[in-house]
């Protein structure tokens, strides 16, 4: 009876007896279609649809299934209505509620929720993935959270992780440490390096203020958010050279004239010493891509060092290391 029971396997020919056979052990269950009762046992298999719960190692279904399968490996060749919760979980006509596992995978649309190690859907999401990786072929519509998440055609919504990815549109939010995608409609990428291929914002600009008599930086991301990264060059503080980085936003006034507030940290190599800017722009674009840009900064020093700074309107010094310093900000950028 038990080799019958594992001949018997979803989606192949059955004689008229075999198609209506009901196989019920407790190591091996195999039904056939219209069978509406609970498995529980090592291997479940359903010839046809099923809409009651599979409990056991290895559970399966040869059409749609609705009910929650629990299991080691958990497959269903039809649409899933319900929920599958096991180490592997893989529906191939997409699913309609959620997947637990380890690995999870929708071949067709996900309308739900899936969470593990790495989620999968081959068409789109309508609903949320939560893992270490976490794919959608299609449009995403929802959330995507974890390390690395990617997103097809276009993202509805949020993704959250170390590396996000969308091969074509964002409406929504990116939120990372690197984030990628061609185009930005109404949404905008938050992170340490944001490249948007299709209309990003790149510009590279030189600029002097009272913390750093020459700096030289490269802005990233979105004229909403973009990142700064900057080079210093610096006789107030105990080394000549620093790094700083930063973010910023454009306010268009005019089609020529913005209002820009930037924040950034200064951190000296070879000692701890830090700068908090903080200033508020105003950019003039005098030729195309070319913008001139003054403004007023007010900087925080820690660990300063000889009083060389310049461009300075007021300033306070507290203790023998620290200082408040209000002054101006000049440069000139180049948006490529």
């Amino acid at each position: 009876m038990l080799l019958i029971a594992v001949l018997l396997l979803p989606g192949m020919a059955y004689s008229q007896s075999e198609q209506n056979a009901v196989i019920y052990t407790v190591f091996v269950n195999s039904v056939p279609d219209g069978f509406q009762y609970p498995l529980f046992g090592f291997v479940n298999m359903a010839r046809g649809r099923h809409e009651s719960p599979q409990i056991g190692f290895v559970n399966s279904t040869a059409g749609d299934y609705e009910s929650v399968q629990m299991g080691f490996i958990n497959t269903n060749r039809g649409a899933t209505s319900g929920a599958q919760m096991g180490y592997v979980n893989a529906s191939r006509n997409g699913v309609d509620g959620a997947q637990v596992g380890l690995i999870n995978v929708s071949e067709e649309k996900m309308d739900g929720g899936q969470a593990g190690l790495v989620n999968i859907s081959v068409d789109s999401v309508d609903g949320a993935q939560a893992g270490l990786i976490n794919v959608s072929r299609e449009k995403m519509d929802g959330a995507q959270a974890g390390l690395i998440n990617v997103g097809g055609e276009k993202v509805d919504g949020a993704q959250v992780g170390l590396l996000n990815v969308i091969k074509k549109s964002l409406r929504g939010v990116q939120l990372g440490l690197f984030n990628y995608v061609d185009t930005v409609g109404s949404g905008v990428p938050i992170g340490l390096l944001s490249i948007v291929r299709r209309g990003g914002y790149f510009a590279f600009e030189l600029s002097t203020s009272p913390h750093a008599q020459l700096g030289f930086a490269f802005k990233v991301g979105v004229p909403k958010f973009y990142s700064i990264w900057q080079l210093d060059y610096s006789n107030t503080l105990p080394r000549l050279l620093g790094t700083s980085f930063g973010i910023g936003t454009l306010i268009p006034l005019t089609d020529r004239l913005f209002l820009n507030p930037e924040a950034r940290g200064v951190w000296q190599f070879s000692k701890r010493s830090v700068v908090n800017s903080y200033s508020l722009n105003a950019r003039y674009e005098v030729a195309k891509g070319l913008q001139l840009v003054a403004g007023l900064v007010g900087a925080y020093f820690y660990r300063r060092g000889d009083d060389h700074s310049w461009f300075w309107f007021a300033k306070r010094d507290f203790g023998s290391s620290s200082r408040v310093l209000v002054g101006a900000r000049l440069g000139l950028s180049y948006r490529l």
